[in-house]
């Protein structure tokens, strides 16, 4: 059995399932958790995203 760190070491892309953000990082993340003022990525591309533009957290 394959490790996700072997398919993405192989070219393979990772998806990820309906409703979620696909990091810069190939994690994925809740769509509700974009934009939200929290690194959940761990590389902060959920909060960097072009969609954000615009917001501002409080």
């Amino acid at each position: 059995m394959e490790t996700l760190e072997g398919l993405i070491g192989n070219g393979s892309s990772v998806e990820c399932k309906l409703r979620q953000f696909r990091c810069n990082n190939t994690k994925c993340v809740q769509l509700s958790w974009m934009c939200d003022g929290e690194n959940d990525c761990g590389d902060n591309s959920d909060e960097t995203a072009p969609q954000c533009a615009g917001f501002s957290f409080k």
